[in-house]
């Protein structure tokens, strides 16, 4: 009699415990089974995101007085788990005041005219996909013309360390940064790391003016465009802005160039100032009060094209010229006192002798103008 078979491969038979046999492994495969959750590892990545917007906008442009600004922190999507403690702070630039009396939010004016608005949100968790919202009254100065606001938003989480901004892929960009906490914006000595979004909008200011005027002050007081000045005497140059400028003055560069003999203006060499004697400064020029976020840098005879800060001028009688800049989120005001360069007259100077000082000034977009 032959072996009896039980296992065919199609009409063959399949000898058992030969390698065609695979009822080992399917009997395997066949026992139940039981699957777990795992809990993400801690260190698992988070991810906030921020965003900014202003309710009323004309074509992209941010409408001047009464607007809303609608502020959101989330634990975006692409998360895998929880983060807590969540507590915002707005930086509002000068300019722009809130008006709103929001629960959740505490205000408080700084010294630079901008508005801190501190806000302690009602759920401090979220969850993946969770958001927190905000619409926020607010107020943009027309009177100002500012040709844009940047407003800034700044969070911190209890899980700093692990969490990742605006987006998950760290090749992508993101208007939300990472920032240390240098400044203690939080007051809590804890935070080392914030999450920044800095976003900037125009506004639907129609068009700027800068009228400036070139002056000159003497011992007696006397201020002009042209005042008399004894040999060797000290005296003072000035810029005012008349009320015709626009009242807000954004990313500033003003040149300055002081008198020297067959000196010309800075924005066309072809045109000779007509200073007949010479004059030197004496000092660190003064700026208008609310100008004392520009920057006054000085440039020396020996390299007329570097501007150095005043603790690197060896002397200021070999001063040539000056440049104050200002690139930051709030304004120059232009309704204040005239900046001061003091000077003095050459000892040998003559009668009927003049010195000119000339200024190239922009702001606001618009094109240099000198005066």
């Amino acid at each position: 009699m032959g072996q009896e078979v039980h296992l065919v491969n199609g009409s063959q038979p399949i000898e058992p415990g030969s390698a065609s046999d695979y009822r080992e492994a399917y009997n395997r495969y066949m026992q139940p089974k039981t699957a777990e959750i795992v809990k993400p590892a801690e260190n698992t990545p988070r991810v906030l995101n921020e965003t900014l917007n202003f309710a009323n906008q004309t074509n992209g442009f941010v409408s001047t007085g009464d607007n809303v600004l609608h502020v959101m922190v989330e634990n975006n999507k692409a998360s895998l788990q929880a983060f807590s403690d969540l507590k915002s702070l707005l930086i509002l630039p000068a300019g722009v005041t809130y008006t709103g009396n929001d629960p959740e939010v505490t205000a408080t004016v700084q010294t630079d005219g901008s508005t801190q608005l501190t806000i302690n949100w009602t759920r401090t968790n979220l969850a993946p996909t969770n958001q927190n919202k905000l619409d926020l009254a607010v107020n943009i100065d027309a009177g100002l013309s500012l040709g844009t606001i940047t407003p800034t938003l700044y969070s911190t989480v209890k899980e700093a360390d692990t969490v990742t901004p605006g987006t998950i892929d760290p090749a992508s960009a993101s208007d939300v940064q990472a920032v240390a906490d240098n400044d203690d914006l939080d007051a809590d000595a804890t935070t080392t790391t914030l999450f920044q979004l800095r976003k900037s909008f125009a506004t639907t200011v129609d068009s700027h003016q800068i009228h400036a005027a070139a002056t000159a002050t003497n011992l007696a007081g006397d201020t002009g465009a042209l005042v008399k000045v004894q040999a060797g005497q000290a005296a003072h140059f000035g810029l005012s802005l008349t009320p015709a400028s626009d009242g807000a003055l954004q990313d500033v560069t003003i040149i300055g160039t002081l008198p020297a003999l067959n000196d010309t203006a800075i924005l066309d060499s072809d045109v000779n100032r007509g200073t007949t004697m010479p004059v030197t400064l004496t000092g660190a020029i003064t700026l208008p009060d609310g100008w004392q976020a520009a920057t006054v840098t000085y440039a020396l005879a020996s390299d007329p094209t570097t501007y150095v800060t005043a603790t690197n001028v060896p002397d200021f009688g070999q001063v040539i010229g000056f440049k104050i800049t200002y690139n930051g989120d709030n304004y120059l005001p232009s309704d204040v006192q005239q900046l001061a360069i003091p000077v003095k007259v050459d000892a040998k100077a003559m009668l009927g002798q003049t010195a000119y000082i000339s200024y190239r000034i922009s702001a606001n977009g618009l094109n240099p103008t000198e005066a």
